[in-house]
Formats: C-alpha cells, structure tokens, sequence
C-alpha cells in the first residue's frame, strides 16, 4: 500500500508546481542518467531532440521522460583514461625518459578512448585490451610499434592504423567489428592477425590483398560463409575459421599451410584441401561429413579430427595419410567392424579416439582387438595402451617430440634444478640456525643462580616468632583460615 500512496503524492505535487508554472518532480524511475562533477549545474532535460540537449518548457503539459544531467564547468571527466597521464605510465613502466618506454601496458584499465600516447614515440608494445574502447585514434606518433592488442573492446570499425607501417600483430578479438574494409591496406609487415569473436559476415579478397605476409589468421567464431579471401595469402602457415556458417571449401591455394581448423561448421564438400599438400594438422569436427574421399591424399598430414560428423566408411585412409599419427573419429556412424580394422594399415597410428561409434555397443572388446591389430598404438580413447615389448630391455617405442615439447621439457628441468638448489640452500641454512640455537642453550646454566634461589625462598617465608615458623598451606580459604587460628592459638598465648 505504500507504493500507491507515494505515487498519488508525486502526482499531487506535479499538478500543484503546475499550477505555480514550476517543473514537475521526477521520479526515481524516470531519471535516466546522472553525472555528477565537482562543480556542476543541474538541467532538466527532454527525449525529444534525440541526444540535442536542451531546457524544458516549464508548462509542457502531461508526463514526459527527463534526463537531469549534471553540465561540467572545468572539472575532469569521468574517463579512467583521463586520470591515467604520461608521467603515470612513465613511473609505471620505471623509466625517467618517454623515448626508452618500450612498452605500455594499460590492460583493463576502463579506458573509453585513446590518447596521452604521444610522448611514446619507441613504443613497440602497447596493451589497450578488456577495456570500453569504441574507436582507433591517435596512435600516428607511435610508428614503431610491432605489437597492438584491442581485444575485448567495443570496437566497431578497423581505421586510423595507416602510420603503424611496422606493425607485426594486431589482435582485435572480442569486438564488434563487422567489416575490415581499406583498415589494413597500409599494415604491409602484418604476420599475426586476429579477428575472431566478431561479427564479420564477408571477408573479401581486397581487403587482405596487402597483407600478403601473413603467416596466422584466426576469423573464428564469425558469420563467414566462404573463405575464397585468404587465397592472397601465400605464407599463411595457420588458419582458424571455426565456428562459421561454411559449407563447403572448394579452393585454397595456401601452399604453406599446415595448421587448419575447420571445426564447427556445416561442411559437406572438402574438394578444396587437396592442394594443401603441406598440411599437418587437420580439424574437421562437428561437421556434416559422409567421406574423407574429396580431401585427396595428404602425405604429410599427421593429426586429423573428424568426430561428431557423419562417417560411415574410412576408405583407404592409410593411402590419403601414410604419415597420420594421431585420429579422432569419435561420435561418427561406423558400423562395420571391418571398416575399423582398415586402420591396421596405418603403420605410425599412435593416438587413435574411435568411440561413440555404433560398433562400440556390440564389440565390447574392441580395446584389446584394436590393441593387437595396430602395434604402434600408444593411446586408444584416452587411455594407454599395455605395450608388448619385442625382448628385454628394449626401450619403448616414442614419438618425436616437438620443438616447443623440447623447450617445456627444458624449462620443466631448469625449474626442477632451481627448485632443489633451493631447498638444499634451505636445509643448509636450517642446520646453521639449529646448531645456533643449540649452542646458545648448552650455554646456559643447568641450576639457576644462587641469587635467585634466595630471592624465591624469602618471597615463599612467612614472618616467625617464637621456635616454630607458619607452614606454608596451598589449600583453600576455609582450610587457611582454620590452620591460621590454630597458628595463633598455640603461639600466641597470654
């Protein structure tokens, strides 16, 4: 009942400041914005204009929308940007020179618009991601810079980069980008180029055609429908354009590509991927496949993803992949056992994800069958494999590792060596701070000093008088008492 009754009074109060010719109250939920500043003017304001501001009339009848704003006369915006100033990057970074800045990272920092960059004239590295940036502008004095990161902004269109002529990766992820337009034609030195989790309907040709020096793009999570664009680009070495609307790739002329992700589309026809001879790794997953019979033959292909399509046979799939090492044909529509021993033929087959397939429900025991038939098999479903080794002693057959398994490999071992180099110091320091501690208590006597003995003994006395002294009692108070009159009745007779 409450509600009611406050609503009746405001509009008793509108119609009453009607009558004075004053403006009505506004409702709390009729404000639609408020600034405030440290000295600022309060305006009444109407929707009418669409975003021109203007005063009300004062004797506008009926109810009306109000937007009571706060007009700044001097103090600082509500930018975070605005409070971010060169000296405060300068102490950040710790250098006392704005030409040895290097790099500016301004990482979710509620920045809504770019600028106090000037001075940076040798940035080569500049984070502006997870903020609410709508537009690139003022990065022209930054010429040297190699990396920009714009991911996670609100960015609409891709301009103002015409002076970044040496940048190398450009990251606009997470925006709300829907066309490239003439936004890269001057970036001739780009390599690394991510536009995914746009809204990108259309990629054409013209817009890439200057960035021929591309070796990674990643238009994922888009609205493509071909990929006809990326033919200008004869160094890409990997491409991501999963999660799109494709249906079909029916030319690709990209020799150097080896990395390709297809995952997530509605893929029928594969025609186009058999002149990617330079293919190692190949996801085609969550597709509409029938046959892998268009792909040709990859000899170089070593990882294929093809689960959750529509498989019925695998072909002469050791003849299309003499190299494959790791397959994942899982969540398919295999029924024929014999199409599943095809893959015996495969002699470097070492990962192998086959289940979810229909077989699997009627050959319980296809684990240990598959385990038999293919000897190089190092994992089925996730699971290793028991191997059985040719005589003893013979060490195990490994796959190669890779250049970055090399490098974590050696990381892993240096951070083992730092870690046991530690505890050594540890346990060497722990030993000097005990044998410290043990000397200082042999140090100490073993029966505390004379001195002190006597200082105890006469706090614990009591006062005598005559041949025998009060005993000492720890009893309770009835007990003292009663032992008390029995001290003063024997010595203390008149």
């Amino acid at each position: 009942m409450a509600k009611p009754q406050l609503k009746q009074g405001v509009r008793s109060a509108d119609r009453l400041r009607s009558r004075m010719k004053m403006p009505p109250l506004v409702q709390p939920s009729r404000i639609k914005a408020v600034a405030t500043t440290k000295t600022s003017k309060a305006v009444f304001l109407t929707e009418r204009e669409n975003g021109v501001v203007s005063p009300a009339e004062e004797d506008s009848p009926g109810e009306q929308n109000v937007v009571m704003i706060d007009v700044q006369t001097g103090a600082e915006g509500d930018s975070r940007q605005d409070k971010i100033s060169p000296a405060d990057i300068l102490q950040k970074s710790g250098e006392k020179d704005y030409g040895k800045v290097y790099e500016v990272d301004l990482h979710a920092e509620d920045i809504t618009r770019i600028h106090n960059l000037e001075k940076f004239t040798k940035l080569r590295i500049l984070d502006l991601s997870c903020n609410q940036l709508t537009t690139i502008e003022k990065l022209d004095q930054n010429k040297d810079l190699r990396e920009l990161k714009l991911y996670g902004n609100k960015i609409t269109d891709v301009q103002n980069l015409d002076r970044l002529q040496e940048l190398a990766c450009l990251q606009l992820q997470h925006n709300r980008i829907r066309r490239l337009g003439k936004g890269l034609s001057c970036l001739r030195k780009l390599k690394i180029l991510r536009i995914d989790s746009n809204d990108i309907s259309q990629l054409e040709g013209k817009e890439l055609t200057a960035n021929s020096q591309l070796t990674h793009l990643d238009v994922s999570c888009n609205k493509l429908q071909e990929l006809a664009a990326v033919n200008c680009l004869p160094h890409l070495e990997e491409l991501n354009a999963s999660n799109n609307r494709l249906a079909a790739i029916r030319t690709m002329r990209c020799k150097k590509l080896q990395d390709l992700d297809l995952s997530t589309n509605f893929l029928t026809d594969l025609s186009g991927l058999k002149d990617l001879h330079s293919l190692t790794t190949l996801n085609l997953a969550t597709n509409r496949l029938s046959s892998l019979t268009a792909i040709g033959k990859l000899r170089h292909l070593q990882d294929l993803n093809v689960s959750n399509n529509l498989l019925k046979e695998l072909g002469n799939i050791s003849e299309q992949f003499p190299a494959l090492e790791v397959f994942n044909v899982s969540e398919n529509a295999i029924v024929s056992w014999e199409q599943v021993c095809l893959l015996s033929k495969c002699l470097q087959l070492a990962e192998l994800h086959i289940s979810g397939n229909p077989f699997c429900k009627e050959r319980f025991s296809y684990h240990q069958e598959l385990q038999s038939q293919i000897p190089s098999l190092e994992l089925l479903d996730g699971l290793t494999t028991k191997r059985q080794c040719g005589r003893v002693g013979s060490a195990p057959v490994m796959r190669p590792m890779s250049a970055s398994t090399i490098v974590s490999a050696r990381q892993v071992e240096s951070q083992l060596r730092n870690v046991e180099q530690q505890l050594s110091t540890f346990q060497t320091d722990l030993g000097q701070r005990f044998s410290s501690l043990r000397a200082t208590m042999d140090s100490l006597p073993v029966e505390p000093p004379l001195s002190a003995r006597s200082v105890g003994d006469r706090s614990d006395s009591r006062p005598s008088s005559g041949a025998s002294s009060r005993p000492v009692s720890r009893c309770s108070s009835r007990a003292r008492l009663k032992e008390a009159k029995d001290f003063a009745a024997k010595n203390f007779q008149s």
